[in-house]
């Protein structure tokens, strides 16, 4: 699980990004789930598919795509800081939080 500690909502139509407000009421936590490749994202109710993974001894990268979203997420290993950017037809936006790990 990963809150979200500040964000970032970007419109096409304004000059200034305001602050990112949750979708729902929950609190402000993605939660990555590896085993089914999805997250689950407090900024949109649909969840959000894991294509791609990467990672080395400093990160972990995940990415998704669908008709309606792109999106890249990086989690520092180390420090547990995330970083999402998610793109659609209307706008993007950039969410900063940090991560803890499950253990196994």
């Amino acid at each position: 699980t990963c809150k979200v500690e500040k964000g970032h909502d970007c419109l096409p139509t304004q000059s200034k990004c305001s602050p990112l407000k949750p979708e729902t009421d929950i609190d402000p936590v993605y939660g990555i789930d590896f085993a089914k490749k999805e997250v689950r994202s407090p900024f949109r109710t649909a969840v959000m598919p894991i294509l791609h993974t990467s990672s080395n001894d400093d990160s972990i990268v995940v990415q998704g795509a669908d008709l309606r979203i792109a999106w890249s997420g990086m989690i520092d290993r180390k420090s547990g800081d995330l970083t999402v950017a998610l793109g659609d037809s209307k706008g993007a936006y950039v969410a900063f939080g940090k991560c803890k790990f499950a253990t196994k």
